[in-house]
């Protein structure tokens, strides 16, 4: 995990101001709860190091559970509708 996020934060846009200041625009990184968990784990276990690139300064995990939205979205719709949404198995989708 370490090395994919050393290698996505090579991506990053830099903007430095001068020498010694460094700033860097936030990258977010989206995932799974774990995939998530385990950067956060990751970030924090490097933030003694020296340079923002080593600190892998500027990425941002952000959890996307786009499986629970859909849950939610059928469990509420049976209520509207009386069933459950169509799926692409359904020969009227």
């Amino acid at each position: 995990m370490l090395d994919i996020l050393k290698q996505i934060r090579g991506y990053s846009p830099n903007l430095e101001n001068g020498e010694q200041n460094f700033k860097c625009k936030s990258i977010p990184i989206v995932g799974d709860q774990l995939t998530v968990e385990r950067g956060v784990n990751i970030i924090e276990a490097v933030q003694n190091s020296f340079t923002p690139e080593e600190k892998l300064e500027g990425i941002h995990m952000e959890i996307a559970d786009w499986h629970t939205a859909v849950t939610f979205l059928n469990v509420s719709m049976r209520g509207v509708v009386g069933g459950e949404l169509p799926t692409m198995s359904d020969k009227s989708s």
